[in-house]
């Protein structure tokens, strides 16, 4: 199920959609002809009080007091993001190496989350730990090795050293048609071809097999 979105916004981001090519890029400086962009991942998560989440149409919203009985099913609880405004809120931070792969894999819709708690200590020694809140770390999925095509295996074979010492070799060895024939008229007087015998029109149809 899908669980990232990306969103435009109007404020500066680090990420963005380049107009003129449609690709998603990471840290430009120059924000001429590109559109800012905010990833928000999801989980289905309860929304508590105070969580951000995202409506099924795109719309970023924070569950405040009361506010619950509104919730739908289809509303999302953003865990991760890029968007400053709730990372100062609270939500936790994308790091830079999903960013980067993201980039790579913008048709991604999709990734697996691991939550991990975080205890906070206790300023009486007396009292256990408390739970504090879940720390989340993206698990990139892992590229398949590609699996080389015939043509390709050809293309690239054609680029190694091996190859080209065959061609070379090749060509060495190899006569032009007008070195072929010049040979079977140098040797047309020393062999008895009769007077009739036309090696011209015989190289011609040979030469065509």
């Amino acid at each position: 199920m899908k669980n990232i979105h990306l969103l435009p916004t109007d404020k500066p981001s680090r990420l963005s959609i380049n107009c003129q090519t449609n690709l998603l890029q990471l840290g430009l400086e120059n924000r001429m002809f590109h559109d800012d962009r905010n990833i928000y991942i999801t989980s289905d998560e309860e929304i508590k009080e105070r969580d951000a989440y995202i409506t099924k149409n795109g719309e970023i919203c924070k569950s405040h007091n009361g506010s619950k009985i509104l919730l739908f099913k289809t509303d999302k609880k953003i865990i991760l993001t890029t968007d400053q405004d709730l990372i100062k809120d609270g939500v936790q931070a994308i790091d830079d190496e999903f960013l980067q792969w993201i980039v790579k894999n913008p048709s991604c819709e999709e990734v697996e989350i691991n939550s991990v708690i975080i205890l906070k200590e206790s300023r009486d020694e007396t009292d256990y730990p408390e739970f504090d809140y879940y720390n989340y770390e993206i698990i990139i999925p892992k590229e398949e090795p590609k699996q080389e095509t015939l043509e390709e295996a050809v293309n690239n074979f054609k680029k190694t050293d091996v190859y080209i010492t065959e061609i070379k070799q090749a060509q060495e060895r190899s006569y032009s048609e007008e070195e072929v024939l010049r040979i079977i008229t140098s040797c047309k007087e020393y062999l008895s071809f009769g007077d009739e015998f036309d090696h011209k029109k015989w190289f011609e149809q040979f030469k065509k097999k």
